[in-house]
C-alpha cells in the first residue's frame, strides 16, 4: 500500500509539474508574442518618423535650390545691368573729355 501512495503521489506531482510547465511555456509564448507587437508598434513609430525627417529634408533642399536659382539669376541681372552702367558711364565719360579736347582746341585757335 505504502508503494503505491508513493507512486500515486509522485504521479500526482509529475502532472501538477507538467500542467505548470504547460502553463509557463503559454505565459511565456503569449508575453513573447505582446513584446513582438511594442517592438513592431515602435519600429512603425520610428519609421514613421524617419520618412517624416526625410520629407522635411528632401522639402527643404528643393526650397534651397529654388533660392539658390533665383539667387543666382537675380547675380547674374545685377551684374549685366552694372556692366550696362559701366558702358554707359565710360561713353559720358569720353564725351566729355572730347568736349574738354574740343574746348582746349578752340582756345588754342582764338589766342593764337
Amino acid at each position: 500500500n505504502d508503494w503505491l501512495n508513493s507512486y500515486l503521489e509522485e504521479k500526482n506531482v509529475n502532472e501538477l509539474r507538467d500542467h505548470a510547465d504547460r502553463k509557463m511555456k503559454a505565459f511565456a509564448k503569449e508575453k513573447k508574442g505582446q513584446s513582438m507587437i511594442m517592438v513592431d508598434r515602435m519600429a512603425k513609430s520610428k519609421d514613421n518618423g524617419i520618412l517624416q525627417q526625410s520629407l522635411l529634408i528632401w522639402r527643404i533642399g528643393q526650397d534651397l535650390d529654388r533660392v539658390m536659382g533665383n539667387y543666382l539669376e537675380e547675380k547674374e541681372l545685377l551684374k549685366a545691368f552694372i556692366n550696362k552702367q559701366k558702358e554707359k558711364s565710360k561713353t559720358v565719360v569720353d564725351r566729355m573729355l572730347k568736349g574738354n579736347d574740343s574746348a582746349r582746341y578752340s582756345m588754342a585757335w582764338q589766342s593764337w
